[in-house]
């Protein structure tokens, strides 16, 4: 009962329920505890409630996610605030490696991400396959947030298992204002992924020309070839801006 009441957001039911002896901290089979489904749904004052109450913080659902990284994720700013004030561990992981940080670059909390930040969350811890809070906020679109990653020291191109840095995956988008910020940066701008795709290589493949006239003009490699020999050029059955060549065909996703 005192799961769906903070659930639901229903307090006043909740501190009669912690009164009647209700266990504060009893989890569902995922795990997860009244603290963690309250932090969910944005019930800020049911939360303090359930602390006062002795809730632990803390507390992980079998995936590892914690109250804070699940308001992270949901954006709640001030309940995140809230928990990180009562002790929740800044850089507590998922099994899968995603922090609280991680969460809100995800999608695009950006002044939660600083409050994460000054409370001493790690700018660049990756998901078990590489991936960081900035490549992630890349591959969003998010290009104050991914600004504000690299002002903590972010590392521009911290490659994914598979190669790919945050460059690469911002060609692969078109995201080309994003692209311009990690150049300016320190971007390489000729970085392979393991099969040798470069960010131009998947720029041309996705027809975002105007992104892949700016890799040729910060010093990419037209005639970088893949593993299996193909250049950019024969990427896309259109002219390369800037190659001054032609291509001869489409390529296989790689």
């Amino acid at each position: 009962p005192l799961y769906i009441a903070a659930q639901k957001g229903h307090r006043q039911l909740a501190v009669d329920l912690l009164a009647a002896g209700a266990a504060v901290n009893a989890p569902r089979k995922d795990g997860a505890t009244p603290l963690f489904v309250t932090a969910q749904n944005g019930h800020r004052e049911l939360a303090a409630t359930l602390l006062a109450a002795r809730a632990r913080v803390n507390v992980p659902c079998k995936d590892g996610a914690t109250p804070l990284y699940i308001a992270a994720q949901k954006g709640h700013r001030q309940l995140a605030v809230d928990l990180l004030a009562a002790g929740a561990r800044v850089n507590a992981p998922c099994k899968d490696g995603t922090t609280p940080l991680y969460a809100a670059a995800q999608n695009g909390h950006r002044h939660l991400a600083v409050d994460l930040l000054v409370a001493g969350a790690r700018v660049n811890a990756p998901r078990k396959n590489g991936t960081t809070p900035l490549f992630v906020a890349v591959h969003q679109g998010h290009r104050e947030l991914a600004a504000v990653l690299l002002a903590a020291g972010a590392k521009v191109n911290a490659p994914r298992k598979n190669g790919s840095t945050p460059l690469y995956v911002a060609a692969h988008r078109g995201h080309r204002e994003l692209a311009a910020v990690l150049l300016a940066a320190g971007a390489w701008v000729n970085a392979p992924c393991k099969d040798g795709a470069t960010p131009l290589h998947i720029a041309v493949q996705n027809g975002h020309w105007h992104l892949a006239a700016d890799l040729l003009a910060a010093g990419a490699r037209v005639n970088a070839s893949c593993q299996d020999g193909t250049p950019p050029v024969h990427r896309h059955p259109k002219q390369l801006p800037g190659a001054g060549c032609w291509p001869a065909g489409r390529w296989g996703s790689g």
